[in-house]
C-alpha cells in the first residue's frame, strides 16, 4: 500500500493544477454541447443537453475514494489524469432511446474520437454490494472525444490564461471530454442510482434500497420500451397528415418512416429542408412524399448523394419520372426554375443571384465548408467571379469582370452558377430562383449557436 500521507499530497497537487485550468475545460464542454445542440436540432432529434467541468472540491473527493480502491496508490499526476476521463463533460439526453444510433454517427462527424464504451459491459458485474441485480442497469453510449480545430473558428470570444503555457485554441483542442448518451428516463434513473449506490457518502446503501434501485431500474427498461413505442406511432401519424408539418421534428419523423433504408439521410440537417421545403410550398407529408419515393429509387444508384442536399437537388432539379401522376408540383417548381432563367428583367435576375449567393454561403457555412469565393478552380476563375458579383451587386462595371455592361455582368454569373460543377452552387440558384423570402437568411438564423 502507498504511503497514505505521500497519496494525499499527490492528489492535492494534481487538484491545484486542476483549479488553475478548470476554465479551460469548462469551455471546451461548452464549446462541444454547443455543438451538439446545434446538431441535434438540426437533425430533429428531441433532447436534453448538458455539459460541466468537475467542480475541484468534487475532484477531490472521488480520488480518495477511488484511492481506497487503489492498493498501490497512484504513482504520479499522469496517472490520476488517465483514471479520470470526466473532468469535461457533456451529457445528451435523448427523449427516444432508439435515437441513441442517430447521436452516435452525429458524434463521429463532430469531434474526434478516442474511444467508444457501450454500457452495459460484458465485464460490468450484476453483484453490487453482495446484491444480485434482477435487471441489466445502466444502459447507455460513452464517447471520449476532443474538440475539431475547425469547430473552434465559429467561436469567438474564447477566453486567455495559463494553461501550460499553450495558445488557448491549442489547449481546447486538446481537452480530453467524455459525451454521455442516454434516454432521458435513463440518466434520471443514473443520477440516484450513482448517488446512493455509489457516491454515497453516509456509508453503504442497505440491501433493501439496492433492491428498490433495481426495481426502478426495471421500470425504466419497460418505460424505454414504451417510448420506442410512441416514437414509432408518432412517427406513423405524421407520415399520414393532410395538414402541414408543425416543425422540422416532425418532417423529421416523416422522412425516418419512410427513407428508413436510406441511413445516411438521418445525417443531414431537418431544419434546412423544413425552411427550404416551406419556401415552395412542400410542407406536407401529401406534397412531399411523391419526391421522396421518387428520390429512393434515384438515391440507390451509385455516385447519388443520399443526403438532404442530394434530396433538394432532386426537387429542384431532378427529372420527373415517367409513370408518376402526382408531378403537378414538379412542374410548378421546374417551371418557377426556367421561367427564372429565360426572363428579360434583369432586375429579377440581380435579386435571384444576390439571394444565390446569401444561399449558397448559408449551405456552405452550416456543413463547415467556406463562404463563396474561397475556394480554387472552376471557370470562369474566382477572381473573375468575385469581379462579376460585385458588378452585379453595386450596379457598376468593374474592369476585372471583364464585361462591357451590368446586362452581361447578370448573364455571365449566372452562367456560372449554372454550369457549375458544385452542386451546391446549382442548387442555391435554382432555390433562389423559386423563393418566396430570403431563404438564406432564414437557414443563416436557424444556425445561430449559443456561445457560453
Amino acid at each position: 500500500m502507498a504511503n497514505q500521507a505521500d497519496q494525499v499530497r499527490l492528489i492535492d497537487a494534481f487538484v491545484e493544477e486542476y483549479y488553475e485550468t478548470w476554465y479551460m475545460y469548462d469551455r471546451a464542454a461548452a464549446i462541444a454541447r454547443s455543438q451538439c445542440i446545434k446538431a441535434l436540432d438540426s437533425q430533429g432529434i428531441r433532447q436534453i443537453t448538458t455539459y460541466r467541468a468537475k467542480s475541484p472540491e468534487r475532484l477531490r473527493e472521488k480520488l480518495l475514494q477511488r484511492l481506497q480502491r487503489r492498493p498501490g496508490g497512484y504513482p504520479d499526476r499522469k496517472s490520476i489524469k488517465t483514471d479520470i476521463v470526466d473532468l469535461a463533460g457533456v451529457r445528451i439526453a435523448v427523449y427516444f432511446p432508439d435515437d441513441r444510433h442517430k447521436v452516435q454517427n452525429l458524434i463521429r462527424r463532430l469531434f474526434h474520437v478516442n474511444d467508444e464504451i457501450r454500457f452495459p459491459r460484458e465485464e460490468d458485474s450484476a453483484v453490487i454490494h453482495e446484491y444480485q441485480r434482477e435487471f441489466q442497469g445502466y444502459r447507455a453510449d460513452h464517447y471520449r472525444v476532443q474538440l475539431r480545430r475547425e469547430q473552434l473558428s465559429e467561436v469567438s470570444e474564447i477566453p486567455h490564461g495559463p494553461c501550460s503555457g499553450a495558445p488557448p485554441v491549442d489547449a481546447l483542442i486538446h481537452v480530453p471530454i467524455e459525451v454521455q448518451v442516454a434516454s432521458v428516463l435513463m440518466h434520471a434513473w443514473s443520477e440516484v442510482n450513482h448517488d446512493l449506490g455509489y457516491k454515497a457518502i453516509d456509508g453503504e446503501p442497505s440491501q433493501n434500497e439496492l433492491q428498490i434501485l433495481d426495481g426502478i431500474n426495471g421500470l425504466v427498461n419497460v418505460s424505454e420500451l414504451f417510448l420506442r413505442q410512441l416514437q414509432n406511432a408518432g412517427e406513423l401519424r405524421v407520415s399520414y397528415l393532410k395538414q402541414t408539418f408543425t416543425n422540422h421534428y416532425e418532417l423529421g419523423a416523416f422522412l425516418q418512416k419512410n427513407l428508413a433504408e436510406i441511413g445516411a439521410f438521418a445525417v443531414g440537417p431537418m431544419d434546412i429542408l423544413f425552411i427550404v421545403i416551406q419556401s415552395v410550398a412542400l410542407d406536407s407529408p401529401k406534397a412531399l412524399r411523391p419526391f421522396v419515393q421518387s428520390w429512393m429509387k434515384k438515391s440507390a444508384q451509385p455516385g447519388e448523394a443520399a443526403d438532404v442536399l442530394g434530396f433538394l437537388n432532386h426537387i429542384f432539379t431532378g427529372h420527373m419520372p415517367t409513370g408518376e401522376t402526382e408531378v403537378s408540383n414538379w412542374r410548378r417548381i421546374q417551371n418557377m426554375v426556367r421561367d427564372a432563367k429565360l426572363t428579360g428583367d434583369y432586375g429579377r435576375r440581380r435579386a435571384i443571384l444576390l439571394e444565390a449567393v446569401k444561399v449558397h454561403d448559408a449551405l456552405a457555412q452550416r456543413a463547415g465548408r467556406p463562404k463563396l469565393w474561397q475556394f480554387n478552380g472552376s471557370s470562369p476563375s474566382p477572381d473573375r467571379a468575385y469581379w462579376l458579383y460585385w458588378s452585379v451587386i453595386n450596379s457598376k462595371d468593374y474592369p476585372e469582370a471583364g464585361v462591357a455592361n451590368m446586362d452581361q455582368a447578370v448573364d455571365e454569373l449566372w452562367k456560372w452558377f449554372e454550369g457549375s460543377s458544385d452542386m451546391k452552387k446549382r442548387l442555391s440558384l435554382a432555390i433562389a430562383s423559386v423563393q418566396q423570402s430570403s431563404v438564406g437568411d432564414e437557414i443563416m438564423r436557424s444556425r445561430r449557436l449559443s456561445i457560453f
